[in-house]
Parts: structure tokens; sequence; C-alpha cells
């Protein structure tokens, strides 16, 4: 087992809203947030499962196995799919105008859904909400 540091308070604070310490030792198979990066991760990941863009809101994580992935948290996850845009000026990416993108599919993913990759479809969950510290 790795022992991790925790150095800021931001870490501390992710930590302690899952309702856990810095020497809390995590049950097997539990989902531990460490990091309040999914963002910067959703980006990452919306292009190489061939998205346009990912969001994931505070409090929120999307779990992927294999092909599919499932939203758990008390917010959303929000995805785009430009695979059938009719426009784009991203290539001109001109720094004083501002993005536009004509026919993007959009789909807003909340605790519980599910979203397939491969077939690129968002299905229904559960209506119960799930929570991160889930395991």
């Amino acid at each position: 087992m790795t022992r991790l540091r925790f150095d800021d308070a931001a870490a501390l604070d992710v930590l302690t809203r899952q309702g856990l310490t810095p020497d809390a030792r995590p049950s097997s198979g539990q989902t531990v947030i460490l990091r309040a990066t999914a963002n910067l991760i959703a980006r990452r990941a919306a292009g190489v499962i061939g998205l346009d863009f990912a969001d994931i809101d505070e409090d929120t994580a999307l779990l992927v196995e294999r092909c599919a992935g499932r939203v758990i948290g008390s917010g959303a996850v929000h995805m785009g799919d430009g695979e059938a845009a009719t426009h784009s000026n991203i290539a001109e990416a001109k720094a004083d105008r501002a993005l536009s993108i004509f026919d993007v599919k959009t789909h807003v993913l909340s605790s519980g859904d599910r979203f397939d990759f491969e077939a690129r479809r968002p299905a229904c969950g559960s209506d119960t909400p799930q929570t991160v510290q889930e395991s």
C-alpha cells in the first residue's frame, strides 16, 4: 500500500467531504476521490473517447469501466458529441472571437445514469441519488 501525503487544504477538503481523514483506510472496492481535478481529466478523456467536451460538477464522478461510464454524486456530468456538427470555427482559433459549433448533441447525466462510449448513447439510471462515497 502506498501512503499518500495531503499537503494542501483543497486535498483535505475533498477527503473530509467524503467523511474520511488522511489516516483512514478505505475498504476494499471503496471509491475515494483524492483531488477535485475531475474537469481536467474529463476534458482529456473526452478527446480520447471521441466527445468534444465533458464537464463534471462538484461532488460528482463518472466511473468508467471498459466502454461505459456511470455517474455518481449529487451533480451532473455534461457531455458534448460533435460527430454530426455542420460548422465550427475552431480551426480559425482567433483570440478575439468566441467558439461557435452548430448541431452538437449535448447530454446531461445525473446520478445513476450511464453512458455507452462505443454507441455514443446515454441510458437512464435509478432515480435514487448515489453518493460519491459509494463502494
